[in-house]
C-alpha cells in the first residue's frame, strides 16, 4: 500500500530542508501541500492520484476560491515536485502533475499600470513605513518577503546596498540603491523609522517581523 499523503509530504519536506532549501521556500511548499490536503481530503495515499483527471478537482476548487491561474500554477509546480521526488524514491510510478499548467491570459495593456501612476499611488500612502516598503519594492524588484525581513545591518547606506542573507533561491545576494531609493532609506532610517527597538527595517508596532497580511491589505 502506497504512503499516505501526509507521510509523504513529512518525509519530502524534510528533503527539501536536508537539501539546502530556503526557510521560505520549505514553509511556502508546506502550505501549498496542506491546502492540496485540505481540498482533496486528508486521509488519501499517493497513489489515489494517477492521472490528470484525478487532479482536476483540485484545480476548479482552487479556481472556486479566486485563486488566478498564475497563483495555480504556483500550487501545481509544489505538487509536481513532490511527485518527481516520490518517483526517485520509488513510491510511486506516475506524475500526475506532469506538464499540467492552467492557461494564463495575458492582461489587456489598459490595465498594467504607468510608473506615474503607481508613484501617485505610493504618493498618497500617510505612513512612512508602508509608503517605504513599497516604494522599495517598486525600485529594487525585491520580494515582499526579502523587505519584510530585511534587518539593519544589512543595509549599507555608504556603499548604497542592501545585503539579502536568504533570497527565494536560498543563495544570498546584493540589492544596488539608486538615487531615489539611497535618499528615501536614508530619509527613514533618520527621520521616519519606528522608535522602537527591533533589528528589522521594517519592524511591527511590537517591534516584530511584520505580518504579510497587513502588507498586502
Amino acid at each position: 500500500m502506497t504512503l499516505h499523503m501526509k507521510d509523504a509530504v513529512d518525509q519530502h519536506v524534510h528533503y527539501l530542508r536536508m537539501t539546502g532549501k530556503s526557510d521560505n521556500t520549505v514553509s511556502q511548499a508546506t502550505y501549498k501541500f496542506a491546502r492540496f490536503q485540505k481540498l482533496m481530503g486528508q486521509n488519501r495515499t499517493l497513489d489515489d492520484f494517477k492521472t490528470r483527471q484525478d487532479v482536476m478537482p483540485y484545480i476548479n476548487a482552487l479556481r472556486s476560491e479566486g485563486c488566478q491561474p498564475v497563483t495555480i500554477n504556483n500550487y501545481l509546480s509544489a505538487l509536481r515536485g513532490l511527485y518527481d521526488w516520490a518517483i526517485t524514491e520509488q513510491l510511486v510510478t506516475h506524475n500526475p502533475f506532469h506538464h499540467l499548467r492552467v492557461k494564463v491570459t495575458e492582461r489587456p495593456p489598459s490595465d498594467v499600470p504607468t510608473p506615474s501612476d503607481l508613484h501617485r499611488v505610493i504618493d498618497a500612502i500617510d505612513v512612512p513605513l508602508y509608503r517605504t516598503f513599497l516604494t522599495l519594492q517598486l525600485h529594487t524588484g525585491m520580494r515582499i518577503n526579502e523587505v519584510r525581513q530585511l534587518t539593519l545591518d544589512a543595509i549599507d547606506l555608504n556603499a548604497r546596498l542592501l545585503y539579502i542573507h536568504e533570497s527565494k533561491t536560498g543563495k544570498p545576494r546584493k540589492v544596488p540603491l539608486n538615487d531615489a531609493t539611497h535618499a528615501m532609506m536614508t530619509t527613514y532610517l533618520e527621520e521616519e523609522r519606528r522608535c522602537i527597538d527591533s533589528p528589522y527595517v521594517f519592524p511591527s508596532a511590537r517591534g516584530d517581523l511584520i505580518c504579510k497580511t497587513t502588507i498586502n491589505r
